[in-house]
């Protein structure tokens, strides 16, 4: 039961999420030079493969791993990697009806959650071979991670929250 309801939470919130993507990307691409195609996040891809890259190496030297662990460490940070894929091969839905949209967006996210599911199994396989130590390590570095994440979302619906009220002539002092 507790599996059934964290997943459909994490359904609703990727639909949320995709949905409030998608009426962006319509409202960025309305107000942009119509004959290029619009792909949000497209620029930042890299950057954020780079990132990335950057995060799991220093966790990696953190880690201090040994060579049984290695194998267990590919293993995650290879599904870690077809997120990004998985990113990547999703195709823009702007010029779709409105249901088509929708039946796009709830399969993404099922797609995201079966995701989900591969990177919670390769996060415990490898979470087993760590000690104690490791796991400590680990753990601070993952609770930083996604702290910092949600920091940075944050930040970035308050700037478009600032730019859309700028638009429309709204303009209020930045609460940060």
């Amino acid at each position: 039961m507790k599996l059934f309801k964290k997943t459909m939470l994490l359904s609703c919130f990727a639909l949320s999420l995709i949905g409030a993507t998608a009426v962006f990307a319509q409202q960025h691409a309305n107000s942009s030079n119509a004959s290029e195609p619009v792909r949000i996040g497209e620029r930042n891809r890299a950057k954020m493969q780079a990132a990335m890259e950057k995060y799991h190496h220093r966790l990696h030297d953190k880690l201090k791993l040994s060579a049984q662990q290695e194998v267990a460490w590919k293993a995650f940070t290879d599904v870690m990697a077809t997120r990004q894929e998985m990113q990547a091969e999703r195709p823009p839905i702007q010029n779709l009806s409105a249901p088509v949209q929708m039946e796009k967006m709830l399969e993404h996210a099922q797609q995201r959650v079966l995701h989900l599911q591969k990177h919670l199994d390769a996060l415990k396989t490898f979470y087993a071979v760590l000690t104690p130590e490791q796991q400590k390590v680990f753990d601070e570095h993952h609770h930083r991670m996604q702290r910092g994440m949600r920091m940075h979302m944050r930040d970035r619906m308050q700037d478009r929250m600032h730019n859309r009220q700028r638009e429309h002539g709204m303009e209020m002092t930045p609460s940060k």
